[in-house]
């Protein structure tokens, strides 16, 4: 069985593909991870939830990142309330290369954030770097998943850390 040359097209712009959609059309804002990650809502990245000095915060865990990010603008909203019990320097020795692949250098290094994830769990020290443009209040990053002893359960859609120094388990749902 043989196959037909292909036609040769001109050098320079690639002509438009003709697609067909076979749905009723209706445009749907994707989620803030989607567009960030360009994946899907349907397996898109997961988050939960925590505190930090009864602020609410929505937290991406994200397995590719090394550091644990906070944004700009969730650091502005709590940093009065933790003025004195928190470490920050502007110092910061490394350097962030997301998804664009630009290298970029937090704005401040911050440690011992109080998060609680609930009433009942305690208080986690946090330590993360101050990044404009996160697309979460705070990314977790691998940095304190391990420290954390964390096991990540896709299927069953949770996260479970557990700190050897105080003894704390939380196990914590996930969503999109």
């Amino acid at each position: 069985m043989g196959y037909a040359a292909e036609k040769p097209r001109p050098a320079g712009k690639r002509s438009a593909s003709s697609l067909k959609g076979t749905d009723r059309g209706d445009d749907i804002r994707p989620s803030q991870g989607a567009m960030q990650y360009g994946d899907t809502d349907e397996f898109g990245p997961a988050y939960c939830t925590a505190f930090v000095e009864d602020e609410e915060c929505r937290i991406l865990v994200d397995t590719g990142s090394s550091v644990t990010l906070i944004s700009a603008t969730f650091f502005d909203k709590i940093k009065e309330k933790l003025y004195g019990r928190i470490y920050l320097t502007t110092n910061v020795r490394y350097r962030i290369q997301g998804v664009t692949g630009k290298p970029e250098r937090p704005l401040a290094e911050v440690q011992n954030i109080p998060l609680q994830f609930d009433q009942r769990s305690g208080v986690w020290n946090l330590n993360a770097g101050v990044m404009e443009g996160a697309p979460a209040d705070i990314i977790l990053g691998t940095n304190f998943m391990i420290e954390n002893n964390a096991i990540i359960d896709l299927k069953n859609q949770q996260i479970a850390l557990r700190n050897e120094k105080t003894e704390q388990l939380v196990v914590l749902p996930l969503s999109q």
